[in-house]
């Protein structure tokens, strides 16, 4: 199974200027997720301490941007939707 990766070439600063732009307070369920996805395998393949905390930080904003969207627009996800999310962000980035 391949995938792909529209935002692998693109450095941390940009991603995150893209990721706040496109999906905070107001993207889609999928698209949180798609920015999730790339945030984990940005984690995977990080050298430093310095980058994971980074990326970890970026997570847990995504996540609380993702639940302020769920508190304002209950039809925005499920509510397995919002639990897989945590799980991702607290265990797996």
């Amino acid at each position: 199974m391949d995938i792909i990766r529209q935002f692998k070439k693109m450095n941390i600063w940009d991603f995150q200027d893209l990721m706040q732009e496109k999906c905070l307070d107001k993207g889609d369920s999928a698209v949180y997720f798609m920015y999730l996805d790339e945030l984990k395998l940005r984690r995977i393949e990080s050298v430093s301490e310095g980058g994971d905390h980074k990326l970890r930080s970026l997570a847990h904003e995504l996540l609380a941007s993702f639940k302020r969207e769920y508190e304002k627009n209950k039809d925005f996800c499920s509510e397995n939707e919002l639990k897989d999310f945590s799980h991702i962000v607290q265990n797996e980035i």
